[in-house]
């Protein structure tokens, strides 16, 4: 484990700094610090916790880019998640987004496999391509009404099994169709299969403005794409 010392002049983890420390479990990081570089801790296969203080507002990306035994991580008051920030985290079960979280980059959680939900704070207004793509586990997933973005393939390859649209909207999303590759299914989920999707940006020719392989109308009056497979 280390222990960063406080120093009002140590504000910056440099890029790199710990990338493929292999037997690194633990580090706690000084209120000092505002930034984490690009791909600081790295390839840190064995770090199973993280203190990021409050301090920290801005976190390269690749930052935690395969820490496969990292279980949990609370991110601090950030306003996006770079890309590829915690890809290939296969451990990781929890993370906590920040309120202050508008954006989530390109491939963000990709390849967590065990991650099996996430609660999206209602102030992200985009969603990156692939950024939960290859979530293997991913069941459960609460999108707020703020998210008029979506990137392609943003949920490929998840565990989502059902999609349920419970509000209206008028906005577009990026790429079609919505959740390419995952086994989702527009309508009303079962209680087996619930994946709470709360928001759709769909208009009534479908996802981004298209056809698609067809429409279904929601009890909420949205027209959802079908096809998602």
């Amino acid at each position: 484990s280390v222990v960063l010392p406080h120093h009002s002049n140590f504000t910056n983890i440099a890029s790199s700094t710990f990338s493929g420390c292999s037997s690194l479990e633990s580090i706690s990081i000084p209120s000092s610090v505002t930034t984490l570089g690009t791909a600081s801790f790295a390839a840190c296969s064995s770090l199973r916790a993280i203190d990021i203080p409050d301090s920290v507002t801005a976190i390269g990306e690749l930052s935690f880019f395969a820490c496969t035994s990292l279980l949990s991580i609370r991110l601090p008051a950030v306003s996006s998640l770079s890309d590829q920030l915690l890809q290939r985290c296969t451990t990781l079960e929890s993370i906590v987004l920040p309120g202050s979280l508008t954006s989530i980059g390109n491939g963000a959680l990709r390849g967590c496999t065990a991650l099996r939900s996430v609660a999206i704070p209602a102030s992200v207004t985009s969603i990156g391509a692939k950024a939960f793509s290859d979530c293997s586990s991913l069941s459960s997933l609460s999108l707020p009404g703020s998210v008029s973005s979506i990137g392609a393939k943003a949920f490929a390859g998840t565990g989502l099994r059902c999609v349920e649209v419970v509000s209206r909207s008028t906005g577009r999303w990026e790429g079609a169709p919505l959740l390419p590759g995952s086994k989702a299914q527009a309508g009303v989920c079962g209680d087996q299969q619930r994946a709470e999707i709360r928001r759709f940006g769909t208009n009534r020719r479908g996802a981004a403005g298209h056809r698609g392989r067809g429409a279904a109308r929601s009890r909420a009056g949205l027209v959802a794409p079908l096809g998602l497979a």
